[in-house]
């Protein structure tokens, strides 16, 4: 009964979800409403028992005065300030307002700016002309990059003209194939989901 009634739920829950979108049945809205309300809910307590998960093991970091444990006592302090922050000053707060503009926002423009230098190692390797796939790849690259420079203009009127085809034609085309192609992947998973083929989301394998 435990590994059916998680099955059930889920199946019902997905028909109803579906049955509301493609038909017009009255009750059905309301009813799907109600689980996406349900649904918010359960986030909001996921996100809860992430948050004292993580903050138990960072703990035990500190405790055991494990390597890199300081970066541990900024994480929780961080944490609760923010979170004590939002919760009873709440979120137009000026004191919350100075976290995320002068922290949050900063660390992620620089943790991006970091990746940056990751995706240029990662691109330069890949990039390597030993193959025909690999020599269109490069040279597709490198024209989008001089089309969209500031430069383009003063090395050729034609670059970004060139860039701009590139990025409307072949790259939409490829990237429609891409999202009808996870579209599809998506319905297939969703079906064996429902139909209870499908019970990995479950934590309990296939059977």
């Amino acid at each position: 009964m435990k590994r059916e009634l998680p099955l059930v739920i889920t199946a019902l829950v997905g028909l109803v979800m579906i049955v509301e979108y493609f038909f017009e049945i009255p009750g059905a809205s309301t009813a799907a409403k109600e689980m996406q309300d349900w649904a918010i809910i359960v986030a909001a307590f996921a996100l809860a028992v992430a948050a004292i998960n993580l903050a138990l093991t960072h703990a035990r970091n500190i405790s055991q005065k494990r390597p890199g444990w300081i970066h541990s006592v900024l994480l929780i302090v961080s944490l609760i300030i923010t979170t004590i922050s939002g919760i009873f000053l709440g979120m137009d707060s000026g004191a919350f307002s100075f976290i995320f503009n002068n922290i949050i926002t900063p660390c992620g423009a620089a943790f991006y700016a970091m990746a940056c230098f990751h995706l240029f190692s990662a691109a330069y390797r890949a990039f390597r002309a030993q193959t025909p796939q690999a020599a269109a790849l490069l040279i597709t690259g490198v024209l989008v990059m001089l089309g969209r420079a500031p430069i383009a203009d003063v090395i050729s009127p034609h670059l970004p003209s060139i860039a701009n085809w590139l990025m409307q034609v072949p790259n939409l085309a490829g990237m429609r194939a891409v999202t009808i192609s996870a579209a599809v992947g998506m319905i297939g998973v969703s079906l064996r989901i429902l139909v209870g083929i499908d019970r990995t989301h479950l934590g309990i394998g296939q059977e």
